[in-house]
C-alpha cells in the first residue's frame, strides 16, 4: 500500500510542478483540480488531515475558477469535474 500511495503523491506533486509552466488558465485549474483529487487520495490512503483538508477546500476553488474562466471544452476529464462537483453537494 505504501508504493500506492507514494505513486499518488509524486504524481499529484508532478501535477503541480506542471502549473508552474502552465500559460493556459483553464490547464492550469484543470491540472489543479487533477492534483487536488490525488492529494485527497494520498491524504486520505496515509491519513494526513492538513493535506486531506487542504485540498478538499482546495477543489472548490478551483472548480469555480474554472467555471469562471468558461468550464471545460468537451474533454474526457469534465466527467470527473462532474463527479468532484456531484460528491461535494451530496456532502
Amino acid at each position: 500500500m505504501a508504493h500506492i500511495s507514494q505513486l499518488i503523491g509524486f504524481s499529484a506533486s508532478a501535477l503541480v510542478l506542471a502549473t508552474f509552466a502552465m500559460k493556459d488558465m483553464k490547464l492550469l485549474r484543470l491540472a489543479g483540480i487533477l492534483s487536488n483529487l490525488a492529494f485527497m487520495a494520498y491524504g486520505a490512503i496515509d491519513w494526513l488531515p492538513p493535506v486531506l483538508f487542504l485540498h478538499m477546500t482546495l477543489l472548490p476553488l478551483n472548480i469555480a475558477r474554472l467555471r469562471e474562466l468558461g468550464g471545460l471544452p468537451n474533454f474526457r476529464f469534465r466527467a470527473i469535474i462532474d463527479a468532484a462537483q456531484i460528491a461535494l453537494h451530496h456532502n
